[in-house]
C-alpha cells in the first residue's frame, strides 16, 4: 500500500545532521509542469507506479487505465490504451516493462481467474492493444504457494524470461515469493525461486521490481520486513550452474542506525554499486538514502549517504531512485508543503561531492494543485534535462497528476 506522507503540519521531528551530507539547499524557483491531471469521472485514479518512456519520448503508466502520454509539438496528449475488466486483471500498482518489440509487461495486485493478481502482456496491433494473461496467481485457492498480490513489476533477462515478486503467499503463508515465468509452447510456466519469510534469516514482503546486474548472474531487491531486526533489507539471488537460484540477505536494516522498511526498489551505477532508500527511522527518524558497494568475498559494504533532518525539506523517502550519467541520484519523499493537514511531498537530488560527501537539494515541493503524494519514483529523459513522475492525489480533479520537472 502507498506509504502515508508523514510529519505534516506542526509535527516535531528530530534534527540530526549526518556527516556525509552537506546542508540542504532549496530550489530557487519551481520548475514543474503538470502534463496531465487524472479525472476520476473517466475512470482514472491516482497512480502508484513510476512511468516508463519509449524511444520516441512518449510516457506510459497505470492509473485505472494503462495510459500513454504522447509528446507532440503542441504539448502532451493522453490516450487510454487498455482497461482491465477483473477477469484479465485488476489494480496495477507497478511500472510497465517495455521490451524491444514495443510490447508491455506488468502485474496487477488483484483480478485474474482467482482474484489474486496476474502477470500480463500488452501487444500493439491495428485494432489497438490486446492483452494476454501470462499467469494468474493462486490457482489452488486458499493457500497460495505460488504467490499472490504482486505489487512489484517484473524484470526480463536476455532470453525473454520474466522475474517478479509477490507481496503475499508462498510456502510460509506470508512474505510473498520470487518467481520466474518462462515462455513455452503451451503458454508461460511459473517457477517459484524462493518463498520469503518474515524472520531474522530472510527478508520479505517486497513492493518493487527486482533488478539484474550487468551479467544477469545476480538479481537484487528489497523486502519491507524481516531481517535481523525485523526492519527489512536487501536480498540477492545468485544463478547456479544448474539453472537454479540461491537467495541470501545482503543487508539487514537496523532501524535507528541506518533506517527501516524500504518502500522502494534498487538502482545500479556504472561501477556496480547499488542505491536505495529506507522509508523510516535512521539517525533522524525520517528515513535514509543508502549505498551498497561490492566488497571482498561477495560481501557488500553499506554507506548512509543522507538522513533527512528537516521535514519541510523532505522526509520518509519512497520509490525507486533515478541516476544520471554523473552519478547524481533523484528521488521522491514525503514532507514539504502543507496540503490541508497532510504533507504534499517533494522531489530531491543527491549529488556526489569530493571526499565521499553528498549534497542534498530540494528540486521541487508540491502544493496540491500541481500534485500531492508522489509515488513510485521518478525517471529521467534521454538528455537528462527533465524528471517525470506521478502523484497519487492533487491536481485539477484531486486524483493525481503526471508531472515534468525541468532540471
Amino acid at each position: 500500500m502507498p506509504l502515508n506522507q508523514k510529519c505534516a503540519r506542526g509535527a516535531t521531528c528530530a534534527v540530526v545532521f549526518f556527516a556525509l551530507a552537506t546542508a540542504v539547499v532549496a530550489a530557487s524557483a519551481p520548475k514543474e509542469t503538470v502534463l496531465h491531471s487524472f479525472d476520476g469521472s473517466k475512470g482514472e485514479g491516482g497512480s502508484l507506479a513510476a512511468l516508463v518512456m519509449d524511444h520516441s519520448g512518449n510516457l506510459y503508466g497505470t492509473a485505472g487505465w494503462v495510459f500513454e502520454l504522447i509528446h507532440t509539438n503542441r504539448g502532451w496528449r493522453e490516450e487510454h490504451l487498455f482497461k482491465f475488466d477483473g477477469q484479465d486483471g485488476g489494480t496495477s500498482a507497478a511500472p510497465l516493462l517495455i521490451d524491444h518489440q514495443g510490447e508491455f509487461y506488468g502485474t496487477t495486485v488483484n483480478g485474474g481467474g482467482h482474484d489474486e493478481g496476474v502477470v500480463f502482456q500488452l501487444t500493439p496491433g491495428s485494432g489497438g492493444w490486446s492483452e494476454t494473461v501470462l499467469y494468474s496467481f493462486c490457482p489452488q485457492r486458499g493457500y497460495c504457494t505460488d504467490g499472490q498480490n504482486p505489487w512489484a513489476g517484473v524484470a526480463m533477462d536476455k532470453l525473454g524470461n520474466l522475474f517478479g515478486l509477490t507481496r503475499e503467499g508462498g510456502y510460509n503463508g506470508v512474505g510473498g515469493v520470487a518467481f520466474e515465468l518462462t515462455p513455452s509452447a503451451g503458454g508461460w510456466v511459473e517457477n517459484v525461486l524462493h518463498s520469503f519469510a518474515r524472520r531474522p534469516g530472510d527478508v520479505g514482503v517486497p513492493y518493487f521490481a527486482p533488478v539484474f546486474d550487468k551479467e544477469e548472474k545476480h538479481l537484487y531487491g528489497t523486502g519491507e520486513y524481516g531481517g535481523v531486526a525485523g526492519f527489512g533489507g536487501v536480498f540477492e539471488f545468485s544463478r547456479t550452474v544448474n539453472g537454479k537460484w540461491n537467495e541470501r540477505v545482503v543487508l539487514s536494516l537496523q532501524g535507528a542506525k541506518d533506517g527501516s522498511h524500504p518502500y522502494g526498489g534498487l538502482v545500479f551505477d556504472r561501477a556496480g554499486n547499488l542505491y536505495g532508500t529506507a522509508s523510516e527511522y535512521g539517525p533522524t527518524g525520517q528515513g535514509t538514502v543508502f549505498k551498497l558497494s561490492p566488497a571482498a568475498h561477495g560481501q557488500w559494504r553499506e554507506t548512509i549517504l543522507y538522513t533527512f533532518p528537516k521535514i519541510e525539506n523532505g522526509g520518509y523517502p519512497l520509490g525507486t531512485l533515478a541516476i544520471d550519467r554523473k552519478g547524481t541520484l533523484y528521488g521522491i519523499a514525503g514532507g514539504g508543503n502543507n496540503c490541508s493537514g497532510d504533507a504534499c511531498g517533494v522531489t530531491y537530488k543527491l549529488a556526489p561531492q569530493a571526499h565521499g560527501k553528498w549534497k542534498y537539494t530540494v528540486v521541487y515541493k508540491f502544493n496540491g494543485s500541481d500534485g500531492m503524494w508522489p509515488q513510485g519514483g521518478v525517471i529521467l529523459d534521454k538528455k537528462q534535462k527533465h524528471l517525470y513522475g506521478t502523484t497519487e492525489y492533487g491536481g485539477a480533479y484531486g486524483y493525481g497528476v503526471v508531472f515534468q520537472i525541468t532540471l
